[in-house]
């Protein structure tokens, strides 16, 4: 029965899309690669004198398929890794001097898929849009190590983010963007929970609210476009792939 629906709903929203939307469909692919680093928002971290954030460098490598349904509006499914490291100075640790500093470092590595809504303009766009990421490794190199415990669960966050189309021409691009990407969900298991991470080694600090982290981001992303082949001699871009 619930197929039926999805049919009958598939069909129906086919019938309201303009045939002149549907009939300028092309497509792009790229490669994208970006570097930033990000700033844990846990409410407790900033309200205790023991512990300090240093930034760290996350990076992330990734493919891109574009769906474009005209100039202004296009579709951008982003899938590739993602590389997340934090770093925290942890002072009057329980066993240790008061003027011993210990550095706690931390991070998880995954899979990601983004998919983007992409405005253009003259050269320039915004996009939003989700990230769903699966965390496939990591580590936590702490006072007292603790090994095959898992910290960190796949995650989702909100990515916004904007840029400009450096050089390039109607077949090969160079893009150039920055975005900005909040955690939505939990980035611990249960069991981070449960130890209170990451201020497990301070007993006084108990149940700390939800760990997330807003990263920015510079972005560059290579585009080979399967739509554009050539213009007419009107100077208007033509599309030699057309749905």
């Amino acid at each position: 029965m619930s197929k039926i629906k999805n049919l009958i709903a598939i069909i129906f929203f086919s019938l309201f899309i303009p045939y002149s939307m549907v009939a300028q469909i092309w497509f792009d692919i790229g490669l994208n690669a970006g570097l930033g680093t990000g700033f844990i928002t846990q409410n407790e971290f900033y309200q205790v004198n023991q512990v300090n954030f240093i930034p760290k460098l996350n990076t992330t490598y990734s493919g891109k398929i574009g769906v474009n349904f005209n100039d202004h509006h296009s579709l951008v499914l982003d899938l590739g890794l993602n590389n997340r490291n934090f770093s925290i100075d942890q002072n009057e640790v329980p066993g240790m001097e008061l003027t011993e500093t210990f550095r706690m470092d931390f991070g998880f590595s995954g899979f990601r898929f983004s998919p983007l809504y992409r405005h253009t303009n003259e050269g320039a766009f915004i996009e939003i849009g989700p990230e769903f990421a699966k965390v496939s490794s990591q580590y936590v190199n702490d006072i007292n190590p603790s090994s095959n415990l898992v910290f960190f669960e796949n995650y989702t966050r909100g990515v916004f983010g904007f840029g400009g189309y450096i050089f390039g021409n109607e077949r090969v691009t160079l893009v150039m963007g920055f975005r900005v990407m909040y955690d939505l969900t939990e980035l611990r298991t249960f069991y981070g929970k449960q130890i209170s991470f990451p201020f497990n080694n301070y007993s006084e600090i108990l149940n700390p609210s939800r760990l997330s982290a807003l990263e920015f981001q510079i972005n560059f992303e290579l585009n080979v476009s399967l739509g554009f082949l050539y213009r007419n001699n009107c100077g208007i871009r033509t599309l030699m792939f057309k749905w």
